[in-house]
């Protein structure tokens, strides 16, 4: 079951239910995974056309619920591929209507958090202090989730 309140949402691929989020560990997986990548990125050159993104945006979102299938093995992309068509393929309304979707819950509760000024913890988020002495600054963005 999805807990949409983290953001997450269920993607229907053929008889298959996967559970979709967004997770830091699986950001910080991407740049392991995909040298030269990052999530911000990847949602870039998604929304700007690349099916290669794409892919690896949804290898992303798959990775927290469902590691058996957006594996640290390359061949798991091809696997990922097959969910997208299942799902309807790139091209299809419903897998964009699907991934308008996602996009407007996570940038829902990612405006939420700014407007509180907190993280998840009730915490102000602070950027730690650099070498040099600096003691940190305040913030509250959180980068745009789009595609």
């Amino acid at each position: 079951m999805a807990n949409r309140e983290r953001g997450e949402q269920v993607l229907v691929a053929g008889d298959r239910k996967l559970i979709a989020r967004v997770t830091t560990n699986a950001c910080v997986e991407l740049e392991d995974f995909a040298p030269g990548k990052n999530w911000d990125s990847v949602r870039l050159a998604a929304s700007k056309g690349s099916r290669k993104d794409l892919r690896l945006f949804f290898w992303t979102i798959l990775r927290d619920h469902h590691p058996d299938v957006a594996t640290e093995d390359v061949a798991s992309l091809k696997a990922v591929g097959e969910i997208i068509d299942a799902a309807g393929g790139m091209e299809s309304k419903a897998l964009n209507e699907w991934l308008g979707e996602f996009i407007k819950l996570n940038d829902e509760l990612g405006a939420g958090l700014i407007e509180k000024g907190t993280s998840k913890g009730g915490k102000t988020t602070t950027d730690p202090p650099d070498a040099q002495g600096d003691a940190g600054t305040t913030s509250t963005e959180m980068p745009a989730l789009s595609v």
